[in-house]
C-alpha cells in the first residue's frame, strides 16, 4: 500500500523539516561535474533509524534530470528507476515525465509513464485556455479529463524557475500552483526561503539555498544551488541528493535492503489473537494531529482527546434498497462517477459487474457478491503502482490497493456508492498501512476484500478516504503516528 503513494511524490519528497544541520553538508560530486545544469543525478534513499547522518542512508533508485533551452522556454525530462524490497520480494519501479513549459516555467504540455513488470500506466495532456486537458492510459483503454486552474500550473520540477535568488529574504514565502501527474491534479505549494548555508563539493564548498515547501500540509527541505539546481531534499524517513552519474548508478548501494512494508508498521503492545472478529476497538493517537486526516464517519468517533473508537458495523437491521433506485443515484452521485482510475462506465467492468450480480437484486447482496468474487478471485501478490480497476481486471492480481480499487469499480457499475478507505489495520502485533472499502447499502459501511472481511472489523483505524489526491494525506503519518490500544472487544 504506502509504496503506492511514495511513488506520486518522485521528484518531491515528501515529511517532516530536519530542524537542525551540524555543520557544511557534502555531496558524491566533482564541482566540474556539479556545474553542468542541463542533466542532473539524483540518488533517492531510505533513512534506516532515527541518525540524521548519511551513514543511516540505503540506497532505493536514482533519478536522472534534463533541461533543454528550446524557443519560447524549455523542455525538461525526468527518468527514475527504484528498487524495494516489499515483505521479502524485490520490485522494479521506472518513471519517465516530459514537459514543455514557457520562458516564465509555466506548463505547455506533459506525458507521464509509470512501468513496473507487466503494469503500465501513461498520461499525457496539454494547456487549452483556462484548464489542462488530460488523457490516461491504462489497462489498454483511453479516459480524458479537463481540469480547471487559477493560474497556469508549474510542474514539480521547476517551481523556482522565476525566482530571482540573490533577492530573497530568510522567511520570505512564495506560492505556486503546480500539476501533479500521477494524482492528476493541481495543488499549491507554500514555498519559504530559510536563508544560505555552505554546502562541500570536493575540496571546496558552495552557497545552497535552502527552501521549506509545504503542500497539502507536508513539509519538505530543499537545498539548491543559484542556478535553481537541485542539490538535495530531506525528510524525515528519505532523502535525494545530488550524485555524479556514476555514482548515482552503480554506487551507494548496500548488500542489504530495507523492507519498506515492515519498516512502516507501527508496533504496539498489545496483542488482539483475533483481529478480524474485534467489534470494537479503543485506539490512543500520538505524534500526529487528528485534524489532518479523515477521522470521524460512521464508524469512528473522537471519543477523548486523541482517543478514537472504531465500531464494526451491524448488517442486522440494515434496510437496504433495490439496485437502480433514482434517489440513490441522485443523492450519492459523487461515489457513483468515474475516475481515470476507477472505469466503473467501461463495458468490460460492467459487464463483469453484471455477470457477478446475477440475479440479485437488492444493494447489500449484491456487494455481499462483488465482495466475495474479489476476494477469491484476485492472486494475491505485492504490486508496486498506482492500481487502475480495468488493469487489474486483466491482470487479475495484486495486493489491497488493487483489490480495493476493482471492488470500488465493480460495486459503482451497478448503481452502488463506494469509495476507497485507507489506514492502519492490526496484523501479527503491530499495525500495518493498508486500503479498503466503503459502500452504501442503506447504511454506509466498511469492507475488505483483500482479507475477505464483510463488514472489515474494528480492528483498523482509517485516516483518509476518496480518490488518490486524498489519500496522499496519509503520508503525514509515516514515521510520526504512534498507537496505543486501550481495550477491544
Amino acid at each position: 500500500f504506502i509504496v503506492c503513494f511514495w511513488l506520486v511524490t518522485t521528484g518531491m519528497l515528501i515529511g517532516q523539516q530536519v530542524e537542525k544541520t551540524q555543520g557544511a553538508r557534502s555531496l558524491p560530486i566533482t564541482a566540474e561535474e556539479l556545474g553542468n545544469s542541463d542533466e542532473i543525478w539524483l540518488g533517492i534513499y531510505f533513512r534506516q533509524g532515527s541518525s540524521e547522518g548519511d551513514e543511516s542512508l540505503v540506497k532505493i533508485g536514482y533519478t536522472k534530470l534534463t533541461r533543454e533551452k528550446i524557443k519560447d522556454g524549455y523542455r525538461y525530462e525526468e527518468r527514475t528507476r527504484m528498487r524495494m524490497t516489499l515483505q521479502g520480494q524485490r520490485r522494479v519501479v521506472q518513471t519517465h515525465t516530459r514537459a514543455t513549459v514557457d520562458s516564465s516555467g509555466r506548463l505547455k504540455f506533459f506525458d507521464f509513464e509509470m512501468k513496473s513488470g507487466p503494469i503500465q500506466l501513461l498520461i499525457w495532456g496539454h494547456i487549452k485556455g483556462k484548464q489542462l486537458e488530460v488523457k490516461v492510459e491504462t489497462g489498454g483503454a483511453v479516459q480524458s479529463m479537463t481540469i480547471p486552474f487559477q493560474e497556469e500550473p508549474r510542474i514539480p520540477l521547476n517551481l523556482m524557475e522565476d525566482v530571482d535568488f540573490k533577492a530573497l529574504k530568510p522567511g520570505q514565502t512564495i506560492t505556486r500552483e503546480f500539476f501533479d501527474p500521477t494524482t492528476m491534479t493541481t495543488a499549491k505549494a507554500s514555498i519559504t526561503f530559510l536563508g544560505v548555508e555552505p554546502y562541500r563539493i570536493g575540496d571546496g564548498t558552495i552557497n545552497a539555498y535552502k527552501f521549506r515547501q509545504k503542500v497539502m500540509g507536508i513539509e519538505v527541505t530543499s537545498w539548491l544551488d543559484e542556478n535553481k539546481n537541485m542539490l538535495r531534499e530531506e525528510t524525515a524517513n528519505m532523502v535525494t541528493r545530488r550524485e555524479s552519474p556514476k555514482y548515482a548508478v552503480s554506487e551507494g548501494w548496500k548488500d542489504k535492503s530495507i523492507d519498506l512494508i515492515m519498516f512502516n508498521a507501527v508496533p504496539t503492545s498489545v496483542n488482539i489473537p483475533e483481529p478480524r472478529k474485534v467489534r470494537r476497538l479503543k485506539i490512543r493517537v500520538s505524534g500526529v494531529e487528528l485534524a489532518d486526516f479523515d477521522i470521524p464517519d460512521w464508524r469512528q468517533k473522537i471519543v477523548e482527546p486523541n482517543v478514537v473508537e472504531v465500531n464494526r458495523a451491524e448488517l442486522k437491521g440494515i434496510k437496504t434498497y433495490r439496485l437502480g433506485d433514482p434517489k440513490i443515484a441522485e443523492e450519492f452521485a459523487e461515489y457513483l462517477k468515474p475516475t481515470p482510475t476507477i472505469q466503473c462506465d467501461h463495458p468490460a467492468i460492467k459487464e463483469r459487474a453484471k455477470r457477478i450480480v446475477g440475479e440479485k437484486r437488492d444493494a447489500l447482496g449484491a456487494a455481499r457478491a462483488i465482495h466475495e468474487w474479489v476476494y477469491k478471485n484476485l492472486d494475491k501478490e505485492i504490486t508496486v503502482s498506482i492500481p487502475s480497476a480495468l488493469e487489474v481486471l486483466e491482470l487479475m492480481r495484486g495486493d489491497c490497493n488493487e483489490h480495493a480499487t476493482l471492488t470500488v469499480a465493480l460495486l459503482r457499475a451497478v448503481g452502488i456508492p463506494s469509495k476507497l478507505l485507507a489506514g492502519l489495520i492490526y496484523l501479527d502485533g503491530a499495525f500495518y498501512y493498508h486500503a479498503w472499502v466503503g459502500v452504501y447499502v442503506g447504511e454506509w459501511i466498511a469492507i475488505d476484500p483483500t482479507l475477505g472481511v464483510f463488514p472489515a472489523d474494528a480492528a483498523r483505524l482509517k485516516l483518509t478516504e476518496g480518490d488518490l489526491s486524498q489519500m496522499v494525506k496519509i503520508l503525514q503519518a509515516l514515521g510520526k503516528i504512534k498507537l496505543e490500544v486501550v481495550e477491544y472487544e
